[in-house]
């Protein structure tokens, strides 16, 4: 049986089968639920991963619904999001 812990207003951690996900629910959205996996069966693994989605996903700087499951970045790609985010910042 899955195991639900409110997070925020419309975002959820759950834990089914013990593993971790995350649940994002938008009503203006469709599907009006996204759920992304965590990858972890710790809790406390699990706490940090979502709220670095849920930091990410209130600057509008991730959107489950249309960047599905995240990939690791390669050191080249996070170096451009690094200065790209640090040159919006400095304007």
């Amino acid at each position: 049986m899955a195991r639900s812990e409110s997070l925020s207003r419309g975002i959820s951690l759950i834990e089914a089968r013990g593993w971790y996900h995350i649940q994002f629910r938008d009503p203006d959205r469709h599907p009006t639920r996204k759920t992304v996996p965590l990858n972890t069966d710790d809790r406390s693994i699990a706490h940090e991963r979502a709220r670095e989605k849920m930091r990410r996903y209130e600057l509008d700087a991730y959107d489950p619904w249309t960047e599905g499951d995240e990939r690791p970045r390669t050191i080249g790609e996070a170096l451009k999001a690094y200065v790209r985010d640090r040159s919006g910042a400095i304007k």
